[in-house]
């Protein structure tokens, strides 16, 4: 679980620990993450929610950062692959009107 720390961190073990400092984020297990969220030592990392008007343009932006991979047999980006970029779920219907955008885009451009 992704956590923001409140205050100073030392994590794992002595010989392996290291520190966390104030804002910066972390990757711990779910038990200690929950541990420290309740101690009010961290707080749960929210994802930052990408505005429904700016989606199509933060949609085309990670169609143009894919390896060529991340595309599918119809030539279509994968929403998997787009996602992860994003760091929020989209609807293939969503992909879909980027993708055109984003062609037309390229398009225009020749």
């Amino acid at each position: 679980m992704r956590v923001t720390a409140l205050i100073t961190l030392v994590i794992g073990k002595p010989s392996e620990s290291r520190s966390i400092m104030p804002g910066a984020e972390a990757e711990l297990s779910e038990a200690e993450a929950k541990r420290l969220i309740a101690l009010g030592f961290a707080e749960a990392r929210t994802a930052a929610v990408v505005k429904p008007v700016d989606l199509q343009d933060a949609i085309m932006d990670a169609i143009a950062d894919l390896e060529p991979d991340s595309f599918g047999k119809d030539g279509k980006p994968a929403v998997k692959a787009i996602e992860a970029v994003l760091g929020q779920d989209i609807t293939a219907t969503d992909r879909d009107r980027a993708w055109t955008a984003y062609q037309a885009l390229l398009d225009d451009g020749r």
